[in-house]
């Protein structure tokens, strides 16, 4: 059975559509799931291949995003 990983993400509040932009010119890398749209807090679904090019994209266009792994997967703390 082949399972996603989850990641938890918090964005300025002004760079959510920017994030979604970005994912989907990516070719969709992610699913993004708005959890709080004013903390900006966002659940993205991804295959556990592409992780490592996720949070590498997010550190480089996002500087001041914090980046945690979901409690779902296992794995909790920050990359």
């Amino acid at each position: 059975m082949l399972r996603s990983s989850t990641l938890r993400v918090q964005v300025p509040p002004s760079q959510i559509v920017y994030l979604k932009f970005l994912l989907e010119g990516y070719d969709h890398l992610a699913l993004p799931v708005v959890v709080d749209g004013k903390k900006a807090e966002i659940k993205l679904l991804i295959h556990p291949t592409e992780l490592e090019i996720l949070v590498s994209l997010i550190k480089e266009e996002f500087p001041s995003a914090i980046i945690l792994r979901d409690d779902e997967d296992g794995c909790s703390g920050s990359i």
